[in-house]
């Protein structure tokens, strides 16, 4: 919230409130460089300018800017809601798919089959914006593979489409294992110091340093979550990828997981955008162009999957001659 808006009536001691103003807290003083962006701190959470341009985008509707302000006010309506207005007690219960109804389920968690297309779509749609950034940035030449791209755009830039490829583990055997967990992008590069191979498959083992790239739409308020659900998904495959060497651990392989995170409300944050973008080699003032975009992606995707939500609703309820 603006420090100077003026909020007349409004609750400011719900939990929703303390909870979004939370992430525009300054920390007192720079922290240690944080284990994921290995970037100080010391900003907030999120990034206020980028994560607010709804308000002055032109190619986003007045009605696109109302269906965000009711998901960050919790009033896009929900089971919860029909109850409240009905005066009826009990669970609310998403009326598509029968879980736990709110305004984080419709935009990332329902699994009926039209929404749960619509949450893949967005994801890979925002994945290939990434890609395409990344591909331009520094370190485009040691990407190996990408999914959820264009097939067209990987083979012109000469990257695969298998995650991962086989040659990048130590022992270069197909196991399928492997293949649980798919990441969004590999790279590989040479570490600093232990030789120069144009080609990433001619570098040894133990002296690959590769990073792996993981894309997630969040809760907007609770982006935490979400970073911990990508670290644990991805660390049995980390761990394949490591070598072992009886020489010392400075002889070991280096592997890096990069979570990209954006709030489903069209959040950017700091630590968890910002920052890793920049670590992938992205030029600063293409981090702020490729946030722009992904931030109008996510209000974009929630109006048309909120819409979709409501009107599956009413022609269920069309079907069943208006009950429910």
């Amino acid at each position: 919230m603006h420090a100077h808006h003026y909020l007349g009536e409004a609750n400011t001691d719900t939990l929703l409130y303390k909870l979004w103003q939370k992430l525009h807290d300054t920390p007192q003083r720079a922290a240690q460089p944080d284990s994921h962006t290995r970037q100080a701190t010391a900003k907030p959470l999120v990034h206020a300018q980028f994560s607010n341009k709804f308000w002055s985008m032109p190619n986003v509707t007045f009605k696109e800017q109302e269906q965000v302000l009711k998901y960050r006010t919790d009033t896009i309506h929900t089971d919860k809601h029909t109850k409240r207005f009905s005066h009826t007690t009990g669970p609310a219960t998403c009326p598509l798919c029968g879980g736990s109804d709110s305004s984080p389920h419709i935009l990332h968690r329902c699994n009926n089959h039209t929404l749960k297309r619509m949450h893949v779509n967005r994801h890979h749609q925002a994945v290939s914006l990434c890609g395409e950034e990344n591909s331009k940035g520094k370190l485009g030449s040691a990407i190996v593979t990408m999914d959820a791209c264009n097939s067209e755009k990987l083979s012109d830039l000469k990257i695969e489409r298998n995650i991962p490829a086989d040659w990048v583990f130590p022992t270069q055997q197909n196991l399928p294992t492997r293949h649980q967990s798919r990441p969004d992008g590999v790279l590989v590069m040479p570490i600093e110091g232990r030789g120069r191979h144009l080609d990433p498959k001619q570098i040894p083992p133990k002296d690959k340093d590769i990073h792996l790239v993981e894309f997630k739409f969040c809760s907007d308020i609770n982006p935490q979550q979400t970073l911990e659900k990508a670290q644990n998904q991805h660390q049995p495959l980390i761990q394949r990828l490591r070598t072992r060497s009886l020489r010392g651990i400075s002889r070991n392989n280096q592997v890096t997981l990069h979570v990209i995170l954006l709030g489903v409300g069209g959040t950017i944050y700091n630590q968890y955008t910002i920052f890793v973008l920049l670590n992938l080699g992205v030029p600063t003032h293409k981090v702020h162009q490729l946030a722009t975009k992904l931030h109008c992606h996510a209000i974009k995707s929630l109006n048309k999957i909120t819409k979709t939500r409501h009107k599956i609703h009413l022609d269920n309820n069309s079907d069943n001659g208006g009950s429910g």
